[in-house]
């Protein structure tokens, strides 16, 4: 699953799809749960990022499942709360509070990639919304949290493509006057 992190942090989405769909595959033809549980959530992420939502929750709900096999409470919770949020497309208030829900259990867990990989899902959801300044403070959350993760070698960032655009963005400077 190494190369299929490398390759979505590169921002090849559709090359990173198919890979984790091979992976996936082996990992079911030798019934490793643990193995189907992590391709399958890797897989979903990747699928959101494509807009391939019904894809993506069915590969949630794969990964829930296998995480309950294995005992695994937080990848659980996780699963759960994306496969709601995706459900849910119209509530952006729904979706904020269930991305908040896996950024503290990325925070409680140490899990960097699911605290960015969040903030980063509520950059896209304020943005979607015309909210810009809290779209830019989650975009800023997930650039603190990624800055020493992403020296790391093999860091899982689906979003890492949203970063550099949202850094050029934001740090613009504002074309607005400033009245005083």
């Amino acid at each position: 699953m190494t190369s299929g992190k490398v390759i979505t942090r590169k921002g090849e989405l559709p090359k990173s799809e198919t890979y984790y769909q091979k992976s996936k595959a082996l990992f079911e033809k030798i019934d490793d749960a643990e193995g189907i549980a992590k391709s399958s959530r890797a897989l979903a992420k990747v699928q959101e990022d494509l807009n391939k939502n019904k894809d993506a929750i069915g590969n949630y709900t794969t990964a829930q499942a296998n995480n309950f096999k294995t005992g695994d409470i937080n990848a659980n919770k996780l699963n759960g709360n994306d496969i709601d949020r995706l459900l849910r497309p119209d509530s952006a208030k729904i979706q904020e509070r269930l991305l908040q829900k896996n950024i503290n259990l990325g925070i409680s867990s140490k899990d960097t990639s699911e605290i960015v990989s969040g903030y980063s899902r509520m950059g896209n959801i304020n943005l979607k919304n015309n909210k810009p300044t809290i779209a830019r403070d989650a975009f800023n959350n997930a650039y603190k949290f990624s800055k020493n993760f992403l020296n790391r070698p093999c860091s899982s960032i689906s979003a890492l493509p949203m970063f550099t655009w949202a850094r050029r963005i934001f740090r613009r400077p504002s074309k607005q006057k400033k009245e005083y």
